[in-house]
């Protein structure tokens, strides 16, 4: 049985589409930046912190935190030139609370980092994800993790349930829309996951992603038609890449055995699989189509790739997300 990855990346103009106003990308917040540096996903912190802004200031208690979690110099370097935005005044009592609540959450998601260093070992990190969220169930940045976390680890209805926790605590969060809408998908639970793309496209109106996403629930009731629309939106918000822009091609880092369908192996079938599917800006896949690939091979070809991890594709080092070929090949082994 061989195995071969063929990175496609495809990136476009931009679309001339009218775009609706927004408001403007709220400062990131301390236990929001550690949550990303635990779960893996802390490669475009300094990009973002240099956008969004923070909402706190820096001192050496909190950049030791940082440390422990894996903050590399950059990211270091963009908070101290971070300027901290306007934080609504606090009373004092309050405030010593909110501090404890706050220490304590930052601890487990440091613990977790030590446990998940290589974004692999989640199982083993999510008793402490889940110790963040009881010690400050009120921050929709915690429930966020966990909630990515479970669903690394299958359990969908349990992922959902803490999607739609963030979407109390913060409802005008698309990525948080798309996630519960992933989960839906995963349990076919297709109008569901439908209305919550809306949503992250109504809140989002000028973002590849939703589009991308629609298409996939699109094409799983069998709207040929409306999921080949969408991806042709979808592909002309891609956004373009300026001519002498640092490109980084998205790299496996991870996959688990593939494994050789018994039924197919009993009747000696064999051949490639050829997916598309797009990688994340944490490099996890976060959607796929098959191509083409003979029935009993291609469910355990998307079993195996649902689970690759890749180093995220990059321009001028912020992660983007990509589609790309997948090339999956069973054949006997000699």
């Amino acid at each position: 049985m061989r195995l071969e990855f063929v990175p496609v990346i495809v990136l476009l103009a931009t679309s001339a589409a009218a775009q609706t106003p927004q408001r403007g990308p709220e400062p990131m917040g301390k236990i929001e930046l550690v949550a990303l540096l635990s779960y893996g996903s802390g490669s475009g912190l300094p990009k973002q912190v240099e956008e969004r802004g923070i909402n706190f200031e820096v001192d050496q208690s909190y950049l030791h935190v940082l440390a422990e979690a894996g903050a590399g110099d950059d990211l270091v370097s963009a908070l101290k030139a971070a300027k901290p935005g306007t934080v609504a005044p606090v009373r004092a009592d309050k405030a010593a609370e909110i501090a404890a609540r706050e220490t304590s959450v930052l601890q487990h998601l440091v613990r977790a980092n030590e446990l998940n260093p290589n974004g692999i070992h989640y199982r083993e990190a999510e008793p402490e994800f889940r110790a963040a969220v009881q010690a400050d169930p009120s921050n929709p940045f915690s429930h966020f993790t966990l909630g990515s976390v479970l669903s690394r680890l299958g359990r969908h209805d349990d992922a959902a349930a803490e999607f739609r926790e963030v979407l109390k605590l913060r409802p005008d969060w698309a990525e948080a829309h798309l996630s519960l809408a992933q989960e839906l998908q995963d349990e076919k639970k297709l109008d569901e996951a439908i209305l919550e793309i809306r949503e992250a496209m109504r809140l989002e109106p000028d973002k590849a992603e939703p589009h991308f996403d629609l298409a996939t629930a699109f094409g799983m009731r069998g709207d040929k038609k409306g999921a080949a629309e969408q991806r042709r939106i979808a592909t002309a918000l891609t956004p373009s890449v300026r001519l002498g822009a640092r490109v980084e091609a998205a790299k496996l880092v991870y996959r688990p055995p593939l494994q050789y369908p018994a039924e197919a192996q009993k009747r000696h079938v064999e051949g490639t699989v050829w997916l598309t599917i797009i990688v994340g800006k944490d490099g996890a896949v976060k959607d796929w189509e098959v191509e083409s690939g003979d029935p009993l091979l291609v469910p355990a070809a998307v079993d195996s790739v649902r689970q690759w991890r890749y180093q995220p594709c990059k321009i001028d080092n912020v992660p983007v997300e990509v589609p790309s070929e997948v090339k999956i090949v069973f054949a006997p082994s000699h």
